[in-house]
């Protein structure tokens, strides 16, 4: 009995579809038909206007051999039966017929389906009206709107062929719903639970990770005085934890000076002579201003926060030269950096910057960031 009800009620839905669509489409192919009339009568229009614009200098000149041949040829191209230019007293100036309609054309006009539409265009030299260009206009609209209605029977054809292959398909899928349901849903719990299970093991993982780099990170700041050491022990961490492709570089920074000293080690010795080499500069043991740095990048450091940005050439102020770092950062393919400033014990004693080739960095990655920046800060 229910099986019998969905079948009545899917096909009293395939009827009400069918007839909606059908009506759908009569109502757009009617708009549609309004609309490109209008606009072929006001592009016709506009091309007369166009034509009498380009004759006026002739009709002031009183030239007709130097417009006789652009009439012809309007003629033909832009389906007018003819052309009659006429001056202000009415005389006729110049005149031009266009081809003959062929068989088929002579078939539809009587029809009213190639209508015959006079359009009239002053023609203006100087600001001054000098006459009048008249031409009658074959509009041969009927070609686009038989293309355009062609394709939308085939589109209810597609759709009346796609509703029946539904609505044979509907009572068996309605069967085979109900019957899978309970399972479906068994399978979705089941499936909720493994992806939560899996996520929290993923956590447990990466958080187990970044405790051993900070654990690591901290047993080499307490271990060695080298700090070159301690720099690439955090360097390998950050680029294993976050899959980075250049390690971070440190900037010390000096208060006394206000500069900044970029400190180099084994990795980023290479990664800074081919920025280097981009530059024409020599990075390695590279100090600069406090001054140098945008204004903007130099107060988040200063109020301990990290700087992010996607723009290369904005974390140096406007004197420096910006496109020239923008154009090293491209070819290195750097797309966001980060600086994590180094405090200890309230003190601002540099930053870590960080040339990534993502496009942004997530919270916790930005949290573990700043934890590994503490820790070097002690260093």
């Amino acid at each position: 009995m229910t099986l019998l009800r969905v079948k009545e009620v899917n096909s009293m839905d395939y009827r009400k579809s069918t007839y909606i669509t059908i009506i759908v489409l009569c109502i757009a192919f009617a708009a549609y038909v309004l609309l490109y009339e209008r606009h072929a009568r006001n592009e016709a229009q506009s091309q007369l206007d166009e034509h009498a614009h380009i004759i006026a200098d002739a009709l002031w000149n009183y030239s007709p051999q130097g417009s006789s041949q652009y009439l012809t040829l309007a003629c033909r191209s832009h389906n007018y039966e003819h052309l009659v230019i006429t001056d202000t007293s009415g005389e006729v100036f110049q005149a031009a017929a266009g081809k003959e309609p062929g068989r088929l054309e002579r078939l539809l006009m009587p029809l009213n389906l190639i209508p015959s539409v006079r359009l009239v265009s002053d023609v203006v030299y100087r600001g001054q009206n000098i006459g009048q260009i008249e031409a009658i206009w074959n509009s041969r609209t009927i070609y686009v709107h038989a293309y355009v209605l062609f394709a939308l029977v085939m589109i209810l054809a597609a759709f009346h062929s796609y509703v029946r292959i539904l609505h044979s398909r509907h009572v068996l899928e309605d069967r085979v719903r109900e019957r899978t349901a309970e399972l479906a849903d068994s399978n979705a719990l089941l499936q909720g639970e493994i992806e939560g299970r899996k996520q929290v093991e993923e956590k447990i993982r990466r958080r187990s990770e970044e405790l051993a780099a900070l654990n690591a990170i901290a047993m080499a700041v307490t271990s060695t005085l080298d700090l070159q050491e301690v720099l690439r022990t955090i360097q390998e961490r950050v680029v294993t934890l976050l899959g980075e492709k250049y390690p971070p570089v440190f900037g010390l920074f000096d208060e006394g000076d206000q500069t900044f000293e970029v400190v180099v080690t084994g990795r980023q010795k290479k990664l800074l002579e081919r920025a280097g080499k981009l530059l024409g500069l020599k990075l390695a043991g590279l100090t600069f201003p406090l001054t140098a740095m945008n204004e903007a990048m130099r107060q988040a450091l200063l109020a301990g926060k990290p700087y992010v940005t996607n723009d290369a050439s904005d974390i140096l102020g406007p004197r420096v030269g910006r496109g020239l770092v923008r154009a090293t950062h491209r070819a290195l393919g750097v797309k966001c950096i980060v600086d994590v400033p180094l405090w200890v014990k309230g003190k601002f004693v540099g930053g870590m910057v960080l040339l990534s080739q993502r496009e942004k960095m997530s919270g916790e990655e930005m949290e573990l960031l700043s934890s590994i920046a503490s820790q070097a800060a002690i260093a």
